[in-house]
C-alpha cells in the first residue's frame, strides 16, 4: 500500500494518485530485485552500504529504494547523463547520446547544466510526480535490425537478436562497424555476407552499404535532436539548478558514450557539424555515472499561521507553531529537515548540500481582516557528482 502525501507534497492530485499507483505496481518486483542482490553480496561477503540510482540522477540507499521504486524508473537514461557529466567540463549548451544495443538516449545540458522534467516524467500516457532528468529513448542501436524498404535503409526500431558477426539473423549497424574496422568483434565475414545482402538491394558495394547505415544512423538520432530541440525552445527551460528565463539552447558540441560511442563519433560529428567527444572509457561511462551520483532528497513544507499548523507530508510531520511564524524560520526549518531526511536516505553528512528552491508567502484573508499567512517551501539537496570532473579524460574527434 502507499499512502499519496508521503511519495510527494506537490500540489497535483492526479499526478499523485498515477505516482502512489505505479509505486505499487513495482514494489513486488522491486523487493524480488532488492532480495536478490543482499543475496549475492551476503554471497560474496561483502559488507558495504548499497545505493541505487533514481530518475533525477541522484541516488538513495536501496532500503529507501524498496518504499519508493518508483523513482527508479528511468534510471538507465539519468546514469548516462552523470557519466556525461563526469567526464566533461563546460559551460556550453551540449548534447548528451548514450548509444547501446537497442536504443540512444538523448538528453541536452543547457548553459553545462542537465535539463529537468519541472513537473515530473509521464509513464505512459499517466503524468507523475516522479522528479526526474529530461531524456528520450529512441529505437536505434548497434544492434538494432537493418532492412532496405522502397530502395531506403531501415534501421529499427526492433532489435532481432545479435549481429550476424555473432550469428545472429539479420544485418545490424554492428557488422557495419565491423566491415569498416570501426571496431574489432565477432567474425568479419559473416559481417561482410551482411552487408553484401544490404548491398546488392541497393547496388553498392559491401563497404558502402556500411558506410550509407551508419550515415542513416547518425541521421536519425540527428533528425530526433532537431525535434526534440523545437520542442524543448518552444517552453520555458528548466534545468536541474534553475529556471533560464528566455533560454534558447543551441547545442555546441556532443557527448556520446556507449558500445559505439567511438566509431560512431566522427560520423555524427559530420552529420551535425558540431564537435563531438568520447570518454576514454566510453563503454562503462554510465556505470561511472552512476557510482559517482550524489544522494539526494526532496521536501515540501506547508505553513498555515492562521490555523498554526506546519507540515512536511514526505516525512509525516505534523506539528504546532506560533501564529507569528515567519519565513524566515520556515526557511531554516525547511534545511534541517532536509538534512535529516536525508541521512535517513543513506546520505553522508559532508556530501549533504542543501537549497531551497521554491518559497511562497500569500496572505489568508477572512472577512476584511488579514488572519495570516499561508507559507510554502520546497527544498532539495544540490544534485550533482560527489567529486565532480571525473579527470579529463575526452577524446576529441
Amino acid at each position: 500500500m502507499t499512502l499519496g502525501h508521503t511519495v510527494s507534497g506537490k500540489l497535483n492530485f492526479p499526478r499523485r494518485v498515477f505516482t502512489s499507483y505505479y509505486n505499487s505496481a513495482v514494489y513486488t518486483t522491486f523487493l524480488k530485485f532488492s532480495e536478490s542482490i543482499y543475496k549475492a553480496l551476503q554471497r560474496e561477503k561483502i559488507n558495504a552500504p548499497v545505493s541505487v540510482l533514481k530518475a533525477d540522477g541522484e541516488t538513495m540507499s536501496l532500503k529507501a529504494g524498496e518504499r519508493y521504486p518508483v523513482n527508479t524508473i528511468l534510471s538507465g537514461p539519468a546514469a548516462s547523463v552523470m557519466g556525461g557529466q563526469a567526464f566533461l567540463e563546460t559551460s556550453k549548451d551540449a548534447i548528451f547520446l548514450d548509444i547501446g544495443g537497442t536504443t540512444t538516449d538523448i538528453s541536452f545540458l543547457a548553459d553545462g547544466v542537465p535539463l529537468l522534467e519541472p513537473l515530473g516524467i509521464k509513464i505512459g500516457e499517466f503524468p507523475t510526480l516522479v522528479r526526474s532528468l529530461y531524456s528520450i529513448s529512441i529505437g536505434v542501436g548497434g544492434d538494432s535490425s537493418v532492412c532496405v524498404k522502397n530502395n531506403k535503409i531501415v534501421i529499427g526500431p526492433k532489435r532481432l537478436g545479435r549481429p550476424q558477426a555473432f550469428d545472429g539473423p539479420c544485418p545490424t549497424p554492428t557488422d557495419a562497424m565491423i566491415v569498416l574496422g570501426l571496431i574489432s568483434c565477432g567474425n568479419k565475414s559473416k559481417a561482410l555476407t551482411a552487408m553484401k545482402e544490404i548491398g546488392e538491394q541497393l547496388n553498392l558495394c559491401p563497404e558502402a552499404a556500411a558506410s550509407a547505415i551508419l550515415d542513416t544512423m547518425a541521421e536519425m538520432i540527428k533528425n530526433k535532436v532537431e525535434e526534440l530541440l523545437h520542442e524543448i525552445n518552444s517552453h520555458p527551460v528548466y534545468t536541474v539548478k534553475e529556471l533560464l528565463y528566455g533560454k534558447k539552447i543551441k547545442p555546441e558540441l556532443i557527448q556520446v558514450i556507449g558500445g559505439p560511442a567511438k566509431a560512431m563519433a566522427p560520423i555524427l560529428e559530420k552529420s551535425f557539424d558540431v564537435p563531438c567527444r568520447y570518454p576514454k572509457v566510453y563503454e562503462a561511462a554510465n556505470a561511472v555515472g552512476a557510482a559517482l551520483a550524489r544522494t539526494t532528497a526532496e521536501i515540501t513544507m506547508f505553513i498555515d499561521t492562521a490555523q498554526r499548523t506546519l507540515a512536511v507530508p514526505e516525512m509525516g510531520l505534523y506539528e504546532k507553531i506560533s501564529k507569528d511564524y515567519t519565513l524566515e524560520e520556515a526557511r531554516l526549518k525547511a534545511i534541517n529537515l532536509l538534512k535529516q531526511q536525508s541521512s535517513l536516505l543513506g546520505a553522508e553528512k559532508g556530501e549533504i548540500q542543501a537549497e531551497i528552491v521554491e518559497e511562497n508567502s500569500f496572505n489568508i484573508v477572512r472577512g476584511f481582516y488579514t488572519s495570516g499567512k499561508n507559507i510554502r517551501i520546497r527544498a532539495q539537496i544540490k544534485p550533482g557528482l560527489i567529486y565532480g570532473l571525473w579527470g579529463d579524460k575526452n577524446v576529441s574527434c
